[in-house]
């Protein structure tokens, strides 16, 4: 179903990516940053949008991308091996308690 006010008007070519990436980070609500127990202001995505010259879709595309960029590889590595590990030790776990004696659930 398609969101109101975004059309979808293709990849975003690289020179439009470079040159706003770094504008959309640092200014864009979606991504809040405190100071001071306070939320540091910043512009929605139709504000970065008529500041830059973009559509909408091509904001939230911009800060998609940027946001998954700003992740080494090596940091992906270590999350997918934490959520493998944790998915393992949570399995194991529902399985202890299915099979172990006395246990009112199996009875």
């Amino acid at each position: 179903m398609p969101v109101p006010g975004i059309t979808k008007t293709g990849v975003i070519d690289v020179e439009t990516y470079q040159r706003c990436k770094n504008i959309i980070l640092a200014n864009s609500t979606a991504l809040q940053v405190l100071e001071d127990d306070q939320l540091v202001g910043g512009l929605n995505d139709e504000q970065l949008a008529a500041q830059l010259g973009l559509t909408l879709w091509e904001v939230r595309e911009i800060r998609a991308i940027a946001k998954r960029d700003a992740v080494s590889l090596a940091d992906w590595r270590k999350a997918d091996e934490r959520m493998q590990l944790n998915h393992e030790l949570f399995v194991m776990g529902r399985g202890s308690r299915r099979r172990s004696p006395g246990n009112s659930e199996n009875s």
